[in-house]
């Protein structure tokens, strides 16, 4: 594989969020997996959750090739001591996915979050919410309209669970321990004294997303970009 220029935007810190909805032929991204990527699914014994998991790796490797000159099979994937994953270098990186939506959220001079979730009104939210919302966010969800209530939920998830993964601190931050206010993008103060900016972000109807970023102040140094199959399969080519 011939090495590319490293793709690096705007003034510092900036935050990439690529949105990828799938569909077309995804044959070529195979390639682009790790010998652990291959490991790791095949312990799922679900055929959908395994295929999700190659999907997103995929989604995941080719991005960070392509803002890193590396090869995508090559790139070495670490674990900090509370489980965030990072690679060598200045990028950061996060990842989500949910059935064939990925997010992947790249960033520069910041620790950055992300989270997606499918829009559904098939688990008990009411029970949930009482479990996760703090209690400004609680009144505000009990307060929405029913048919609207899901969305609010997701949202309202969405935006902790980006903060919580942007920390890197998994379950040791409860969420209900902290509020977030879907009228605006934040910012969320941690426990540190760092303000986190946070954003809502919508990969394709029925889905919602939110990115956390830390030190980021505004909207403008967040560039929220859909990307198609057919998109990555020309990154991943001009790369081979």
């Amino acid at each position: 594989m011939s090495a590319s220029s490293p793709k690096k935007p705007g003034p510092m810190p900036a935050v990439i969020v690529y949105a990828f909805a799938g569909g077309g032929d995804e044959t070529d991204f195979v390639s682009t997996l790790s010998e652990d990527d291959r490991t790791r699914a095949a312990r799922l014994v679900m055929p959908e959750k395994r295929a999700q998991f190659l999907r997103s790796r995929a989604v995941l490797r080719i991005l960070l090739a392509h803002h890193t000159g590396l090869d995508p099979a090559r790139i070495a994937i670490h674990r900090a001591a509370a489980g965030k994953p990072f690679i060598e270098g200045d990028v950061r990186f996060n990842l989500s996915h949910s059935r064939e939506v990925t997010a992947v959220a790249l960033a520069w001079g910041c620790e950055v979050g992300i989270d997606v979730e499918w829009i559904r009104e098939d688990p008990p939210l009411d029970r949930l919410a009482e479990r996760i919302l703090a209690a400004s966010e609680l009144s505000s969800y009990r307060a929405t309209d029913p048919s609207q209530k899901a969305e609010v939920f997701f949202r309202f998830w969405t935006r902790k669970e980006a903060y919580v993964k942007g920390r890197g601190a998994g379950l040791r931050i409860a969420l209900r321990s902290f509020a977030v206010d879907l009228e605006s993008d934040g910012p969320v103060v941690s426990d540190d004294g760092e303000r986190w900016h946070v954003q809502t972000f919508w990969p394709r109807p029925g889905y919602v997303g939110a990115v956390a970023a830390r030190g980021v102040s505004s909207r403008e140094q967040v560039q929220v970009r859909p990307i198609s199959t057919d998109a990555l399969t020309a990154l991943w080519r001009r790369m081979t």
